[in-house]
């Protein structure tokens, strides 16, 4: 195992037991026995560390994302609620503990940023300025929002439902307005 790998092992497993002001780079070097120097050769600083643990568990999902650049909307939204979720389950104990711990807000942030991009990319792209009462600006951080806390509420659950029953359950909710969903 890769020494960052190991790092990152052990930030997410202090992450789930200990507050975030206590995950620190000396605390990862007593627990994991590496060298200062080694952390340092492979981070500037437990900011560092932690970002590559995010990129880590995420690539993968990340990766699986829509590539076909003639896609069209109604097939991008498709693709990511049918294969995010899956993707999503197979690393659900490690986006468990990010979802349900301090990095939460550090996590969240970090997902907005990448998967906002690719949102306005292939959900937006014939998004009309004339047409709507929000900005596309607005209407990308409104949909990526939307789209992620679906996801953290399942993830967070004790026993997050397997994928395939989940993604009918995300696909419902994705379609259906705030008003209906409050039956407004």
């Amino acid at each position: 195992m890769l020494k960052k790998d190991i790092i990152s092992k052990e930030i997410l497993n202090q992450a789930a037991h200990k507050p975030l002001y206590k995950i620190t780079s000396s605390s990862i070097i007593k627990e994991t026995g590496i060298a200062r120097k080694t952390f340092y050769n492979n981070f500037n600083n437990i900011d560092d560390a932690i970002e590559y643990l995010f990129e880590s568990i995420d690539n993968n999902i990340f990766d699986a994302v829509i590539y076909d650049k003639n896609i069209s909307s109604r097939e991008a939204i498709s693709m990511l609620i049918n294969v995010f979720p899956k993707k999503i389950y197979a690393k659900r104990d490690a986006i468990k503990i990010l979802y349900t711990s301090e990095l939460n807000g550090k996590w969240t942030k970090f997902l907005e940023n990448r998967y906002k991009k690719m949102i306005v990319k292939y959900v937006f792209k014939d998004f009309s300025v004339a047409r709507q009462i929000i900005s596309k600006e607005d209407a990308a951080n409104f949909y990526t929002r939307s789209f992620l806390a679906l996801l953290e509420t399942w993830m967070s659950k004790p026993i997050p439902e397997k994928p395939e029953i989940f993604i009918t359950h995300f696909e419902l909710l994705f379609n259906t307005s705030l008003n209906q969903l409050a039956n407004i």
